[in-house]
């Protein structure tokens, strides 16, 4: 799905789920129906469906109506190096990632507080003022540990918007990193509709982020037992005539 608004810029959720910053190009997608939501601040929302077809690519290209008063402000985000988890006002929000920044787009006017982290580095904490209407560029270059104590877990799959559970505890949906884990052994559990559960286990390592990538497989409809029933039926049938047959022999 290639989406591109005008004016550019505005952040791209296919099925509720973020997927960039327009103009881009949305892969992955499974043939079908899904739902499209274009943000940018001072305009707004726009919501609208798109019809997916396997080996071909979806043109998307609305303009957005201004809003006459604005109620949010834009925050964009970057990290170096990126995959860090970010927190607003102490809620997971997402991760930073070397394709672009991670936008947000309905943040309320006020102050708020913002948390990197990220495996193998310094917490980076930060407080911001937002106003409405306006668009707030973070970039953060994080500081590495000396002597880290903890690692972490990188986590994608294809499509993404899985569900991920760390030893049967939910943490969130892929793309993820968790990170402030203790060394040591970790099952890895993805879930998502219509696709069979992948599971792994791997090694977290102090100082270090163990990548982990799966390609989930879509479940096959089960096949319905065409012509056995009737003939399981009449065969009982059968039986039943013969012996009636028999006892009135």
């Amino acid at each position: 799905l290639r989406v591109e608004s005008n004016p550019s810029g505005a952040a791209v959720y296919v099925d509720n789920i973020y997927r960039g910053v327009t103009s881009t190009i949305v892969g992955n997608l499974v043939p079908g129906s899904h739902s499209v939501r274009l943000s940018k601040a001072g305009f707004q929302d726009w919501t609208g469906t798109v019809s997916i077809s396997a080996g071909a690519t979806t043109y998307l290209g609305p303009t957005l109506s201004p809003d006459q008063q604005p109620m949010y402000a834009t925050v964009s985000i970057t990290s170096n190096p990126p995959g860090a988890n970010v927190y607003g006002d102490g809620v997971y929000v997402g991760q930073t990632r070397a394709s672009g920044p991670l936008v947000f787009t309905q943040v309320t006017p006020g102050v708020h507080t913002l948390l990197l982290s990220k495996a193998g580095y310094q917490d980076y904490t930060a407080t911001q003022t937002v106003v409405a209407g306006q668009n707030y560029n973070i970039d953060v270059t994080l500081t590495p540990v000396q002597n880290p104590t903890t690692g972490g877990i990188s986590v994608t799959s294809s499509p993404d918007g899985a569900e991920v559970y760390l030893n049967n505890a939910f943490k969130g949906l892929t793309p993820i990193t968790l990170d402030s884990l203790t060394p040591g052994s970790y099952t890895v559990l993805l879930k998502l509709s219509g696709y069979s559960d992948w599971s792994s286990t791997t090694t977290v390592v102090a100082g270090q982020t163990a990548q982990l990538t799966a390609t989930l497989n879509p479940v096959s409809p089960s096949p319905t037992p065409t012509g056995i029933l009737p003939v399981t039926i009449l065969a009982a049938l059968g039986v039943l005539f013969l012996a009636v047959r028999r006892r009135s022999g």
